[in-house]
């Protein structure tokens, strides 16, 4: 038997799993991330944060840290303002890059448990192949979707969230490219500093399916700026409720990053997109609508720490040369 914890520091929040032989047995999040580090919180306070989420994963799973074999980090855990930077590999990157890649640290002082960690993905943008990107975190979404079986690629995962990123897939199941936006961010801004607060909530579930479309028909006639004071005008002109207003911004947004998509010279036909975000269903229903997809499915599983288990896993059998 083996076990593992594998933690995703994200930008606001932290998340850990409790894994034992490839499958989730508890998990814990709470807030503290690399948007921390950046505004002046010590490194240190952040692996506190770690460690005490990581007690409460173990507590749930009736775990001590003498139980678990390493701790395996991704995401922005790995950026300048985690617990260590770590370089991006340059795509295209698949699993076995990924397991060469795969960094061991010491922090007894706060993880006690061996510290592996897995590098993000440098890439260029599919319309421009002079101007980059990159990615830390859904390269082990890809690693776990990939592990999962069910979809072959060469495929498009999308990983909404803060920031939105489209990931393609190859024929040999690399990442290629990657296409990132400021979705989750900008929402959530609009709700707390604009003139939209009082009529945006980005923790509503889709619901008005019509205000989305509305949403998005006014972002590609009149752009995203105009389409996102629409909402205020549709709350005061109206019967448009919060929830409607909410569709409708959201809408927009997420019109918006599509047809930024659109620039790709080719696209996956085969979309699949991760769970843990209301932006999802509204990517769902519009890539549903594109002349390109011809089947555009949800995964609902935690394809983080199934790719930090798998990548872990696959490095152990290379450290004792099993094929």
């Amino acid at each position: 038997m083996m076990r593992i914890v594998a933690i995703d520091s994200g930008t606001t929040n932290t998340r850990v799993w409790v894994v034992t032989d490839g499958q989730v047995v508890a998990e814990a999040h709470g807030r503290g991330g690399a948007g921390d580090v950046a505004r002046g919180q010590p490194r240190s306070w952040l692996a506190k944060r770690i460690r005490s989420v990581a007690n409460e994963a173990l507590a749930e799973a009736q775990l001590g840290w003498s139980d678990i074999d390493a701790a395996v980090g991704f995401g922005m855990l790995t950026s300048e303002h985690g617990l260590e930077e770590v370089p991006h590999l340059v795509a295209p990157v698949g699993v076995t890059q990924l397991v060469q890649g795969l960094k061991q640290r010491d922090r007894e002082d706060t993880i006690p448990a061996p510290l592996y960690l897995i590098p993000g993905v440098l890439c260029s943008d599919p319309a421009d192949r002079t101007d980059p990107d990159f990615m830390r975190g859904e390269e082990t979404n890809v690693v776990g979707l990939l592990e999962l079986g069910r979809t072959k690629p060469p495929f498009l995962y999308v990983s909404p969230g803060s920031h939105t990123k489209f990931v393609a897939v190859g024929q040999l199941g690399q990442i290629e490219w990657s296409f990132t936006t400021l979705s989750g961010e900008l929402i959530w801004a609009l709700s707390q500093h604009t003139i939209l607060s009082p009529i945006l909530d980005p923790s509503l579930p889709l619901t008005d399916t019509k205000a989305a479309e509305l949403g998005a028909q006014a972002a590609r006639h009149a752009g995203l700026s105009r389409a996102l004071y629409s909402t205020r005008l549709k709350s005061r002109l109206t019967d448009f409720d919060v929830a409607s207003c909410s569709d409708f911004a959201r809408g927009a947004v997420a019109a918006t990053d599509i047809d930024g998509l659109r620039t790709a010279p080719e696209l996956p036909p085969t979309v699949i997109i991760g769970a843990g975000s209301e932006l999802g269903p509204f990517y769902h229903r519009f890539l549903t609508e594109e002349s390109w997809t011809t089947k555009v499915e949800e995964s609902s599983e935690p394809l983080g720490p199934l790719g930090a288990w798998t990548v872990y896993s696959l490095h152990l059998r290379s450290a004792r040369g099993i094929e």
